[in-house]
């Protein structure tokens, strides 16, 4: 989760020390040594900041490893400042069963993907209004087929290098398997915006 309020700092959160200490270090190659950008580990649904401190908050595959969709999105819904908004790339669940394993579950146990409908009454149920909704699936499974793909580095999409390290030896299993979910059509990939509402005007 990315959250970038009117300082126009960039708070980073995950779950997982790793991956805030490989964000941080690749944050500092790319945008040097400054304040601009910070991640930390914490909790989603537990957010360490003050209500009302962010113009917008960004979160990007996250939420299909959250079973409390509600509380997530209320959260979401706190930290940010009236008229804010909230940004959100995820997968959705569509017909059948989804293929494991997959980049962010071995198997279904830990995995919470819901529908659109779901996803949409989850966010809206939290008091966010959404802005848009787009299905963004044929530029993901090309995404995917890219970066599965024997090519030269230069020739990798952005962010293949990273993600194949960290799916380890069997990436290309996981990958087939994200790959299969979109093509069968058990899964798409959605870009959501929603906002909070404005601030009642006073008399």
């Amino acid at each position: 989760m990315r959250l970038n309020p009117n300082s126009r700092t960039i708070e980073g959160v995950d779950a997982t020390p790793a991956l805030v200490r490989a964000a941080n270090y690749l944050s500092s190659r790319w945008i040097g040594p400054n304040d601009v950008v910070t991640f930390t580990a914490g909790d989603a649904l537990s957010l360490s900041f003050p209500d009302a401190s962010f113009d917008l908050v960004w979160m990007q595959h996250v939420a299909m490893n959250i079973a409390d969709r509600a509380r997530l999105y209320r959260e979401i819904r706190r930290v940010l400042r009236p008229a804010g908004r909230f940004a959100t790339y995820d997968v959705l669940r569509t017909d059948g069963e989804l293929i494991y394993p997959t980049p962010w579950a071995a198997d279904g146990s830990s995995s919470t993907v819901l529908t659109g409908d779901e996803t949409r009454d989850a966010i809206e149920g939290a008091g966010l209004h959404i802005v848009s909704l787009s299905l963004d699936t044929p530029a993901a499974l090309a995404w995917v087929r890219a970066t599965a793909a024997t090519l030269p580095a230069s020739e990798r999409p952005p962010g293949a290098l990273m993600v194949r390290a960290a799916l380890g030896e069997n990436f290309r299993e996981i990958l087939g398997n994200l790959g299969r979910n979109y093509l069968e059509g058990r899964a798409d990939v959605a870009t959501i915006i929603a906002q909070k509402a404005k601030a009642p005007r006073s008399c």
